[in-house]
């Protein structure tokens, strides 16, 4: 769906949200079933007509003109990473054109395989016309895939081995991503923080602790960070909130979508609070700081919020955009690029699964349509910056590798 940026647009600005009030829904008679006891977050079911979903719309170039400016493209990014390893990397454009052409054979399938082990995305930089956007590592989480994906089975994930590290456990990035904007600086997510958690609910285990030495090999300095905006607020997204009890980016604006924040302070399901955010280091010193932010608000130049609902209800992506160059920065509405093709391939941690589905579909389906919008996800191994193709079903193609080739 197209939408064009205009002032009147963008007039939901921040709201700053008050005293904590209590959560609405928490219990059986209110609607919420706890799903899979001790292991994630119930399942919400939605109220009224299920089929109503919302997923916000983001903006279009203003110009139809040639962009001069730098763009992002599979040909010319530019990336700040590591030497690359050889065979440890995610399938390329050229394979993505062949399956498509040869009708995604068996042969062309197995082109898609890895056979070296997972590794988590490293610090990478691209530029969105005048934008630059960089991913900033915090660590990894490493999984039982059919624990945490329980439609799935042990066939289908033996078919993609190149999502597992060493170890065969499914391997999940965790970090955030700083955007550059003329003078402004915006980091999306503060990954897991300075802590190594075993998670034997899921069987994994989550490691963090990169995530402010990722911000200063970028060149940032955590007094510098303007905005800090959290797509949600999962306890693998607000680590670096605070440090005992001081935000850990003091001059910043802490910004989160309509109705979450609110959220986490009225949880009281166990199974549920464990996967959100720490009542005492993070909700609390957010309480007298944290904003709102609608659908099609303005965040900084060029970023703006995309309602993205299901996996929690305030659930919200961001949008970049300058020239004729876009991309959007997912949050969790994917966690594996699997989700892409494979409807029913669905997380534990989803609030709202339908709704969480929803969205990933209409998401997918307009990164899709538009080959050029670049998509940018924290969770992906490889690369967190890609694209959509369509190969045999949906395919995620990591950008750094569309260079490599």
């Amino acid at each position: 769906m197209a939408f064009c940026p205009t002032v009147s647009s963008y007039s939901n600005g921040p709201k700053p949200i008050g005293e904590r009030r209590p959560h609405v829904g928490r219990s059986e008679e209110e609607g919420v079933t706890p799903a899979l006891r001790g292991l994630g977050p119930p399942v919400a079911r939605t109220r009224g007509d299920p089929g109503t979903t919302r997923v916000g719309s983001w903006p279009r170039p203003r110009s139809t003109a040639p962009d001069t400016s730098r763009t992002v493209s599979a040909r010319a990014p530019r990336f700040a990473r590591p030497a690359r390893r050889q065979g440890a990397r995610l399938p390329g454009f050229a394979v993505a054109q062949a399956a498509l052409h040869h009708g995604g054979t068996a042969a062309t399938d197995h082109e898609w395989r890895m056979t070296m082990p997972a590794q988590p995305a490293p610090l990478e930089s691209i530029d969105i016309g005048d934008i630059k956007v960089t991913y900033l590592p915090d660590g990894d989480a490493t999984l039982s895939a059919t624990t945490v994906f329980p439609a799935s089975n042990d066939a289908l994930w033996e078919a993609h081995r190149e999502l597992f590290d060493a170890d065969g456990r499914l391997l999940l990035t965790l970090g955030g991503f700083l955007i550059e904007t003329g003078d402004q600086k915006v980091i999306v997510d503060l990954g897991f923080g300075d802590l190594t958690v075993p998670f034997d609910a899921v069987d994994g285990v989550f490691r963090g602790g990169k995530l402010l030495s990722s911000l200063r090999q970028a060149g940032v300095q955590p007094a510098d960070v303007d905005v800090v905006f959290y797509t949600h607020m999962h306890l693998d997204h607000v680590g670096w909130t605070a440090q005992n009890g001081t935000l850990t980016f003091p001059n910043a604006r802490h910004v989160v979508g309509d109705g979450e924040f609110e959220f986490w302070q009225g949880v009281s399901d166990p199974d549920l609070a464990g996967v959100g955010p720490n009542p005492d280091a993070v909700l609390a010193p957010l309480l007298n700081r944290i904003e709102s932010v609608s659908d099609g608000a303005t965040v900084a130049p060029g970023v703006n919020v995309l309602a993205s609902p299901g996996h929690t209800p305030g659930h919200c992506s961001a949008v970049v955009s300058s020239g004729q160059s876009r991309a959007i920065i997912l949050g969790d509405v994917m966690h594996c690029p699997l989700q892409l093709s494979d409807g029913d391939l669905r997380i534990i941690f989803d609030v709202d699964p339908d709704t969480a589905a929803r969205t990933r579909d209409h998401i997918a389906a307009e990164l899709e349509a538009d080959s050029a919008t670049i998509g940018a996800d924290g969770h992906f191994p490889g690369s967190a910056f890609g694209r959509v193709v369509q190969a045999n079903g949906r395919r995620w193609v990591g950008l750094a590798d569309t260079v490599a080739r």
